[in-house]
């Protein structure tokens, strides 16, 4: 049985900014790698109030270039 996560980006409330919470994500995916999940995805919305996540191929490739085993992937591309 292989385990992933989906992970979620939004500006949030608390007044950070995109950029730091791609930073996190990047973070998560690493401990991620570290506890034995294979694989992590993103999600895609365009132009939404909440801030979220407009590209996720540009996230996906980061979280690649710092992860050496997890599977990175796209949930929803809109």
């Amino acid at each position: 049985m292989k385990f992933g996560i989906y992970s979620s980006i939004a500006n949030p409330p608390r007044g950070e900014d995109l950029p730091r919470c791609v930073d996190e994500v990047i973070e998560e995916a690493q401990l991620a790698e570290q506890a034995g999940f294979d694989s992590c995805f993103f999600g895609e919305h365009h132009q939404d109030k909440d801030g979220f996540l407009p590209s996720p191929l540009i996230v996906c490739t980061a979280v690649a270039a710092a992860t050496t085993t997890l599977r990175v992937g796209t949930s929803v591309i809109l």
